[in-house]
């Protein structure tokens, strides 16, 4: 599972009733923390529940105004409610888009540009998630709505399918998540993660199954051209997760 964590952050299923029960708890205990107001808003806004979302979520902001976590999970419920009203104002008082800030107001900044028909602003929000969590499906998938309207069909058609091995890797994360042997399942993965260049992904699987699944036989094709890759490319490293997806 913390493999899974740390290499597929925004892959995984963040919203289940286990999740959601644990996140409850803590902030039973402790409901003036403000990461943990953000988070069960979040939460909130997976399972639908909108309205008090933007309640716990208006109370963040109120406290703590420039705490940009709190204004991307605002735009993310406001983007849900479909109020661009009070998006906009929100939007026009950020810094300046930055590789430091939230991955999620960096999607939600990529989502309402491509909502307003600002397809280059979107391609740079959406490369700029995707330099930091290159699996995230969600930023490929925003990257090839900017790329259609921009009309860059080869761009459009090399995003789609890079987005069609995710949704594989993502179904195959769920299979891994409840399985009691989940070697044969990761080392799928990892050859998906070849397969879109995702090669310190698939370095960081097969170390982990050969650290801890010894008997478990990896391709030598696999292992090879994972040690040949590593020499010569410039793939790039992998960055943990920064925050919650």
């Amino acid at each position: 599972e913390e493999l899974t964590t740390l290499y597929f952050p925004s892959l995984l299923r963040w919203h289940g009733p286990q999740a959601a029960e644990a996140l409850e708890a803590f902030w039973e205990a402790d409901q003036d923390s403000f990461p943990l107001r953000v988070a069960l808003a979040r939460y909130r806004i997976g399972q639908g529940k909108l309205t008090e979302a933007r309640e716990l979520l208006e109370g963040c902001l109120e406290e703590q105004p420039n705490r940009l976590i709190a204004a991307a999970g605002m735009l993310e419920c406001l983007r849900e409610l479909g109020d661009d009203g009070a998006a906009i104002p929100i939007l026009e008082r950020l810094p300046e888009l930055s590789p430091n800030e939230p991955w999620l107001l960096m999607r939600m900044r990529g989502h309402f540009a491509n909502d307003h028909a600002q397809s280059e602003q979107a391609v740079e929000a959406f490369s700029m998630v995707l330099a930091a969590d290159p699996a995230s499906a969600e930023a490929h998938q925003g990257l090839a709505t900017a790329y259609r309207a921009l009309g860059r069909d080869e761009a459009l058609q090399r995003t789609l399918a890079r987005g069609q091995v995710l949704a594989r890797i993502q179904n195959r994360l769920g299979w891994v998540q409840g399985a009691e042997s989940p070697a044969e399942g990761l080392l799928e993965v990892a050859e998906l993660c070849v397969q879109i260049e995702l090669d310190s992904h698939a370095r960081g699987i097969v170390d982990y199954l050969q650290r801890n699944e010894p008997a478990f036989s990896i391709p030598d094709t696999l292992v090879a051209a994972l040690a040949s890759d590593s020499k010569s490319s410039g793939n790039m490293a992998h960055t943990p997760a920064q925050d919650a997806p």
